[in-house]
């Protein structure tokens, strides 16, 4: 499993599985990369032989501002829910 972003970079892998954020699998299965975005598009974007399909991608993405989408804050809070736990001595 990759994990990208500063997300990526900054997770404690076996912390995040014991909380359930991540699949319960074993730490070799999973790779830290970081900011890879950026590296993305470079690559798209100096490779001619897909830069028709890049531009063609491009031209079909939307915005699509949360803030007006109705329920969209109590959808994402619902999603982060961690759930209750009961800790033990």
């Amino acid at each position: 499993m990759i994990i990208a972003g500063a997300f990526g970079h900054y997770i404690d892998v076996e912390s995040a599985i014991a909380i359930g954020i991540l699949l319960p699998l074993p730490l070799d299965r999973f790779r830290q990369v970081g900011n890879v975005a950026g590296v993305g598009a470079r690559l798209a974007l100096v490779a001619s032989a897909r830069s028709a399909e890049v531009q063609q991608q491009v031209r079909c993405i939307k915005y699509l501002y949360l803030a007006s989408t109705p329920n969209s804050a109590r959808t994402f809070a619902e999603a982060t829910f961690l759930g209750c736990y009961r800790l033990t001595d």
